[in-house]
């Protein structure tokens, strides 16, 4: 998809399209810089993959973080 970086008073820096798009289509898309969990999401999920915990696995004694087996 095809598009330009303008900038407007109103709406700040933001991306226009130079080609039509259809309704779902994908225009831009990048992998987030930084992620963390709601503080009750963290008792039943992966801190670093962030997957539903089956067996959970203690790491650390000051910090009570969960880690699944795939990443310990």
């Amino acid at each position: 998809m095809a598009y330009r970086v303008e900038h407007a008073p109103v709406l700040g820096r933001h991306v226009v399209t130079t080609a039509r798009c259809r309704w779902g289509d994908v225009i831009l898309e990048q992998e987030p810089y930084a992620a963390v969990l709601y503080a009750d999401a963290g008792k039943e999920r992966c801190h670093h993959s962030f997957e539903l915990m089956r067996g959970e696995q203690r790491c650390g004694v000051a910090f009570p973080l969960l880690f699944c087996r795939s990443t310990a």
